[in-house]
């Protein structure tokens, strides 16, 4: 029988269902953003039709990278303040599961939040758009990347908590609510 401090923890499809929707939310808001973006400084890409053999498209390189801040600021806000202020996003709330930090009645601080989200791997988002001109270099980030991210699938799956790592370095853990 389950002690009445402790908690169930959430299934890990769960976790990888709500983790979708929050994405979803984020890439409608993230287009939203970027079309913003483009109204004030202009376009990122340009298209020069009025090429004599075939269109020429330029790649302006400081748009890439302010676009791949404002994302990750965007992706942080989200996660960090859904967690530090509700202790679950709004696709987490959907699926009634919730980040908790040293007990399941105690929130995470904002700390934590922050530690979390850039341990799920945001910061590899921002690092492979600032390394995109760079192909061995991107290459490099995005298997880095893939790795990040099935170590954290091993340890969440493999944990019989279901703390990947990321939950253990951030002291966080996941739970199904009532």
């Amino acid at each position: 029988m389950q002690e009445p401090h402790e908690a169930t923890p959430a299934s890990f499809v769960r976790r990888l269902v709500a983790f979708l929707l929050d994405g979803i939310v984020l890439l409608v808001a993230g287009f939203a953003l970027l079309a913003l973006t483009t109204v004030v400084i202009g376009p990122t890409v340009v298209l020069d039709t009025d090429a004599a053999a075939s269109p020429v498209s330029e790649v302006r390189g400081w748009r890439v990278v302010l676009n791949a801040v404002l994302l990750a600021a965007l992706s942080g806000l989200y996660f960090v303040i859904s967690w530090a202020r509700a202790g679950w996003t709004p696709g987490q709330r959907l699926f009634r599961i919730a980040v908790r930090g040293s007990s399941p009645l105690a929130g995470i601080s904002p700390r934590q939040a922050v530690l979390r989200w850039a341990l799920l791997g945001a910061p590899l988002g921002l690092a492979s758009a600032l390394t995109v001109n760079l192909p061995l270099l991107f290459l490099a980030v995005v298997v880095a990347s893939f790795a990040w991210f099935a170590v954290l699938v091993m340890t969440t799956l493999l944990s019989r908590t279901g703390r990947g790592l990321h939950d253990r370095l951030a002291g966080t853990t996941v739970i199904r609510r009532a």
